[in-house]
């Protein structure tokens, strides 16, 4: 199939959900390859998809409206340290996923936080600034 000059191939993934419904689920690519094989690649992408949505929907990624680089950089960086946070956070407390340990840092006091703070800079302390 060709698409704005692209060419696509359409395959069809048979997916069962937790209630044990079955849905067919299409995925595009830009290569040809077997279903089964676009089904592995999807799941090999999943934690960029999800890396991407949190960080968008919770860690304010998108909420930056500066033209400044410098200050959009900075932003970026803020928002994939809050997502870092969380995944931290998501394993230390056998979470099930980022969204549930935002949830869980939410409800905890700063002295959570600066705990984090500490424990990941305790390898640079000696760093002078």
């Amino acid at each position: 199939m060709l698409w704005h000059g692209l060419s696509l191939y359409i395959t069809a993934q048979r997916r069962f959900d937790k209630q044990g419904r079955c849905t067919i689920v299409f995925q595009a690519a830009t290569y040809r390859a077997k279903a089964a094989i676009h089904a592995q690649h999807y799941v090999a992408r999943w934690g960029i998809e999800e890396l991407i949505r949190t960080t968008k929907q919770l860690c304010g990624l998108q909420d930056c409206y500066s033209t400044n680089l410098k200050t959009q950089e900075s932003h970026v960086s803020a928002s994939l340290f809050a997502f870092t946070l969380a995944q931290v956070e998501r394993k230390n407390r056998n979470l099930i996923n980022p969204e549930a340990a935002i949830r869980s840092i939410k409800t905890k006091k700063l002295d959570f936080l600066k705990q984090h703070f500490d424990r990941l800079l305790g390898p640079f302390s000696y760093v002078q600034a």
